[in-house]
């Protein structure tokens, strides 16, 4: 019997998170083995208020690993919301899928 092989990232993970940047630029990414750094896709807000996304997929290796929700400012005058003080309608979260 012939097995189908499976192609592509065995995880994938996506960060998402309402950001007010005044004046400056506030940055969110996924971080593999990191709290402090991006890995993947990052995302970013340039003097304005809005919603990013940023991702990650890839093949991690071997052994234990973690994923982190990571955000950086240019300046001191970014937030970013957890749920905007709105938790019915608007929550930020780190989401992943794993294949194994």
């Amino acid at each position: 019997m012939a097995h189908a092989r499976w192609r592509g990232d065995l995880v994938e993970a996506s960060f998402g998170s309402f950001i007010n940047a005044s004046g400056v630029a506030g940055s969110i990414g996924v971080g593999l083995d990191t709290t402090t750094a991006f890995t993947g896709r990052p995302a970013q807000i340039n003097s304005n208020t809005g919603f990013a996304v940023a991702e990650y997929k890839g093949i991690p290796g071997l052994g234990l690993h973690f994923l982190s929700a990571n955000e950086h400012s240019t300046g001191a005058t970014t937030t970013f919301y957890g749920d905007s003080g709105s938790p019915t309608t608007l929550q930020n979260a780190l989401l992943g899928i794993m294949r194994c």
